[in-house]
């Protein structure tokens, strides 16, 4: 498999050149925690995403989820690299998941 950005895929995190990283094993951790490290794709059946690390005011780094449908982006913070495990992950996607459906859904009056 070749990805141009690294994805997560049924719990490894595939990226270009280099063995699949299993996701909670410090590897996993090290990897998140890595300055060259930015971004990645999430894909799961409870919903999928991007996640990028951006830094806070006072400089301390943190990922945050983004999801876009009908023509809308949707974020949800995802946390700190010591803290984004796999149960975090699934929770986002969901989230993420219900806020893009209520785009779809009309709220009943």
């Amino acid at each position: 498999m070749s990805f141009k950005t690294p994805s997560v895929l049924s719990g490894l995190l595939y990226q270009a050149s280099t063995a699949p990283i299993e996701i909670d094993t410090p590897a996993w951790f090290a990897w998140l925690a890595n300055d060259a490290h930015h971004s990645f794709h999430f894909t799961h059946a409870d919903g999928d995403f991007t996640a990028r690390k951006e830094r806070k005011q006072r400089g301390q780094w943190y990922w945050v989820a983004y999801r876009q449908a009908h023509c809308k982006l949707h974020k949800a913070y995802l946390g700190k690299s010591e803290t984004l495990n796999a149960a975090r992950l699934h929770a986002v996607a969901q989230t993420l998941a219900r806020a893009c459906k209520k785009e779809i859904i009309p709220e009943a009056s």
